[in-house]
Formats: structure tokens, sequence, C-alpha cells
């Protein structure tokens, strides 16, 4: 079964000027930026999706809210 996950959060840290979203594509990015990190708390068993690449989209808007997406 996959699961894809799509969160929400705010980071007063992640406040900027710009007009749009700043679209998060690099991995070397995506590792400095703090996320949530869920469970399943009845999980029996769970893996890690590996990939050759990360199936990511992360957006960071002006107010510091963070929608990030991940299979």
């Amino acid at each position: 079964m996959d699961i894809y996950l799509m969160m929400a959060w705010r980071d007063a840290r992640l406040v900027n000027p710009y007009q749009k979203p700043i679209l998060v594509k690099e991995e070397e990015i995506l590792e400095k930026i703090w996320r949530p990190d869920p469970f399943f708390a009845n999980a029996k068993e769970a893996e890690f999706h590996e990939v050759t690449f990360l199936n990511f989209l992360m957006r960071i808007f002006p107010d510091g809210l963070v929608l990030y997406e991940t299979r």
C-alpha cells in the first residue's frame, strides 16, 4: 500500500518578502528545513519507500506557511 502524505504548518523563521511561494526542489535545501515527524501509533510494520530520487513537493509562502507533500 502506498501513502501520499500532505502536511501544512507555519514556521516563523521562513517568513519572507516574496510575493509568490518559494518552490523547494533540491534535497539539500529540504534537509535544512524542519519538518514534522508523523507516525502511525497502531502500525505493526512500516518502511520508507526508497527511490532513486525523493518524491516530494514543498512550497514556502510569504507568511511562513509550509506545504509539504511526499510519497
